[in-house]
């Protein structure tokens, strides 16, 4: 029987798109999780090719965002990588949301045909990645507290009942305080609510579950009252705070939806619009999650009320819709500030705090706006998950080059205070008379680079001592431009260079970690051939030169990323456990201090580890081949020459 296969599957995901359907309209399923279900399992959404926006249609600024995310077709649903996917493609959808323009509400709805029709991206790729929500059980099994709960709410009963239930411990997880009245609203009518589903979930009579529902109504009604949490003057809905309407949505959506599926319409219509069913609601709606949970009241009560409120409510819906994209838009351009800030925040966690604030990272806060377009699509104008219309994408059958695929939020160079002027160009300290070299410039667009380059170093500056460059940018290597010199190095000079770069290995095709990149002098070279390359470093001053250049349009290598992070960081992320092919870390430690490092390298390469120790002891070449013997119990080893400068040895060990 149906109701036996979807007792027995283990996870939504195991559900048939009748079985999908069964469970919505019998048992209960959040509007999401069925969005996104049926999305993947019936909708024809781009499986492969290379997608782009239609022209025309949105800002060039949106338009490319739009882009961006779709290159992520059709990695995210055959990568071998799905945490590393997952977290670029989380990025690329706060981005798009960040350059987004300030939609009008007459806008409103081709917005919500592109957003049904960029779904997809996301809910495969977190899927594939095993998020937890998309793995619950169709029925849930009913926890021993929550049998007593229930039973309480089968009577009439007070809020504070629940929280003497509650241990100290519970107390503190649940942030639920009788001295702060309005933290017993968030913490308690959620789980009551989320009480009540598990039993529906489970086939409760849908008499006990309506009382459960009037009665935990009732109890809120009755605390709100109490606490004088209700029609506070100058506020435009029924509330003393605008937050209130985040309780308020998970009872009254949730309930609303019970009663519409055991037929009582009246009441349906009723909770999905209670105390929002206002033109002053915008004005009420605070962070961008709990305004779009709000529009789904909306859109819920949208298929059920008359054709003469649907006029007047699908005003309000377009008005609140264009009013949580701003907010959405607002949040996203605070949480990416905020990464560029802070390099060493793990992304692989869905959330984490900023001062007294908690921010989240992936999850339903990428998901939720994209998914109200699918769901605004079916409820507002009917259109079936099935027949999502994907006609606002176009396949370009051109390879796509991203703007940046990052494992971290890119962090532009500040531009110089008081920058000089291009046909000023100021004395380099280089040219100082205790400096040998000079540095060509060979056309307009080096003379720019170079200009930022010393406007940037004179800012620095400090003292008089010209060993000031080495101590504060520490720049060992040439600095170039599309294959172009722009400054050499002071002791790695280019010229020094060429066999050390004739030794190192193809990395055709490959994903590669340039540890201790510098100015990126290697990362640019090894990104000719390479699929693309990261590199990393603890001198954040230095990473301005090769971030700068990166981000100048006229920059002919985007197949790069850099980002100021220390490696024992980066060995601490377990998604980026052999996410690299090949890790190369070139001339920054001897032998012995490599060595200890080879487990973190390690741990990153999933195919080979590149290194070149330094030799300050002048070792010969046969004591150099001899100090490698430390490295076989990684796997082979190959000595892939001598540098010509020290007499480096340069070493691939094969894992």
């Amino acid at each position: 029987m149906l109701t036996d296969e979807i007792t027995a599957a283990k996870s939504v995901w195991d559900l048939s798109p009748e079985q999908v359907d069964y469970v919505s309209k019998n048992l209960h399923m959040n509007n999401y999780v069925r969005t996104g279900l049926l999305l993947e399992k019936t909708s024809k959404w781009p499986r492969q090719g290379t997608w782009r926006v239609a022209p025309g249609v949105f800002t060039d600024k949106f338009g490319l965002a739009v882009d961006e995310l779709l290159s992520f077709v059709p990695e995210v649903a055959q990568s071998q990588d799905a945490r590393g996917t997952r977290l670029s493609m989380t990025q690329a959808v706060y981005e798009l949301y960040r350059d987004m323009p300030d939609f009008e509400p007459a806008q409103v709805p081709d917005v919500m045909r592109l957003f049904a029709s960029l779904a997809f991206i996301v809910l495969v790729g977190e899927e594939r990645d095993g998020l937890p929500l998309w793995w619950h059980a169709p029925a849930r099994k009913i926890l021993p507290d929550q049998k007593s709960e229930f039973a309480i709410m089968l009577e009439p009963f007070m809020l504070e009942s629940i929280h003497e239930r509650f241990s100290e411990q519970e107390r503190k997880v649940r942030g639920c305080f009788l001295e702060r009245p309005m933290t017993l609203l968030f913490s308690i009518v959620a789980k009551l609510v989320q009480t009540i589903i598990f039993f529906i979930e489970n086939g409760v009579l849908p008499e006990m579950a309506s009382r459960a529902y009037r009665n935990l109504e009732n109890a809120m009604i009755a605390f709100e009252e109490k606490h004088a949490f209700i029609g506070k003057p100058g506020m435009a809905l029924n509330m003393a705070s605008p937050g209130q309407i985040r309780y308020r949505n998970t009872l009254y959506l949730y309930g609303g939806q019970h009663f519409e599926r055991t037929g009582d319409t009246k009441t349906a219509i009723e909770w999905y619009l209670k105390d929002i069913d206002s033109a002053d609601l915008p004005k009420e709606m605070g962070f961008y999650m709990t305004s779009f949970k709000t529009c789904e009241r909306l859109l819920c009560a949208y298929r059920l009320v008359d054709e003469k409120k649907k006029e007047t409510l699908r005003v309000l819906i377009d008005n609140c819709v264009a009013k949580s994209l701003f907010m959405a838009k607002d949040y996203a351009t605070t949480l990416l500030k905020i990464l560029d800030d802070n390099p060493g925040v793990d992304l692989s966690i869905p959330k984490y705090k900023v001062g007294d604030r908690t921010y989240f990272f992936g999850g339903e806060s990428i998901r939720e706006p994209l998914v109200i377009g699918a769901l605004y699509r079916e409820f507002v104008e009917g259109v079936p998950y099935a027949e999502t219309d994907y006609g606002l994408l176009v396949d370009d059958r051109e390879p796509y080059q991203r703007r940046q695929k990052t494992l971290w939020s890119r962090k532009k160079p500040p531009a110089p205070a008081n920058p000089p002027a291009v046909a000023a160009i100021p004395v380099s300290p280089f040219e100082q008379p205790n400096y040998k070299k000079g540095f060509p410039i060979f056309d307009q667009v080096a003379a720019r680079v170079n200009d930022y380059i010393n406007g940037y170093l004179q800012n620095l500056k400090t003292t008089d001592n010209p060993s000031w460059l080495d101590t504060v940018l520490d720049i060992y290597i040439p600095i170039i431009f599309n294959g172009k010199l722009i400054r050499d190095a002071r002791y790695r000079s280019f010229d020094k260079q060429k066999t050390r770069l004739q030794l190192l290995p193809s990395f055709k095709d490959e994903l590669v970690l340039d540890i201790g990149c510098n100015t990126g002098f290697i990362t640019y070279h090894i990104a000719r051939t390479a699929k693309r390359v990261v590199g990393i470093d603890n001198n954040e001053t230095t990473l301005y030169i090769p971030k700068y250049i990166l981000n100048n349009p006229l920059n002919e290598i985007r197949n790069v990323e850099f980002h100021h992070a220390p490696l024992e960081w980066l060995a601490s992320r377990s998604w980026a456990k052999k996410y690299f092919d090949s890790v190369i870390h070139l001339s920054i430690l001897d032998m012995d201090r490599i060595e200890r490092l080879m487990p973190r390298l390690t741990f990153l390469a999933r195919r080979r580890v590149i290194i070149e120790p330094t030799n300050y002891k002048k070792r010969t070449p046969e004591q150099i081949l001899d100090d490698a013997k430390v490295l076989e119990k990684y796997g082979r080893v190959e000595l892939l020459g001598h540098t010509d400068y020290q007499g480096r040895g340069m070493f691939a060990v094969y894992l």
